[in-house]
């Protein structure tokens, strides 16, 4: 993998372009910008898994900014990227419930707490829904990954050679489709999934 640099300016330009270069501009981010995030939320207090939960979704946020014309570049595109990881971060921290330890409260009662079993099954409900995925054609799989990340008609035309928008849209809807009817089929999904 090539240690290519680039500016600003060109990761911008790259993600306009679409295809390929807006690959390598968020291939770029991802490998110049993760543990400079990574460092940051983790000393603000964030454990590593969240922190790295964050990174992803801040590439997403990140690159429909710069696709969508809200990316005004007023800082550079790193501390726009860490801004938006922190973001994630505290948005995060602000879901789960705070509590103000007193005498009454410290028995724990009625304080919801995620134990290790609620853990267990969130990443079972991970590997169940990969699993659904891999039952899919390669094709499906690509199609969805790439609508999943927000990718526009035209491009996933181009990443999974589907020729024009309208042959993406019936993929999606197919793929889409099929997806469901794995779930409803397979009682081994559907328990997670209703």
């Amino acid at each position: 993998m090539s240690k290519a640099q680039y500016t600003d300016n060109q990761v911008i330009e790259m993600i306009h372009k679409g295809g390929q270069p807006r690959n390598e501009a968020l291939r770029f981010i991802y490998t110049s910008f993760r543990n400079s995030a990574k460092a940051i939320m983790v000393a603000a207090g964030a454990n590593a898994p969240d922190a790295d939960d964050a990174i992803q979704e801040a590439i997403v946020v990140l690159d429909n900014s710069i696709r969508n014309g809200k990316y005004q570049a007023s800082s550079n595109l790193k501390n726009y990227f860490i801004g938006i990881c922190k973001g994630r971060i505290y948005s995060n921290k602000r879901s789960t419930k705070r509590i103000n330890w007193t005498d009454d409260n410290l028995k724990m009662d009625g304080i919801e707490t995620q134990e290790p079993e609620t853990l267990m099954l969130a990443e079972e409900e991970k590997s169940i829904l990969n699993d659904m995925l891999n039952m899919l054609d390669e094709k499906c799989r690509d199609v969805l990954r790439l609508y999943k990340l927000s990718y526009s008609m035209s491009e996933i035309a181009e990443e999974t050679d589907l020729g024009n928008t309208n042959n993406v849209r019936q993929w999606v809807y197919k793929c889409r489709k099929r997806l469901t009817k794995l779930v409803s089929q397979n009682p081994r999904f559907f328990n997670y999934f209703k």
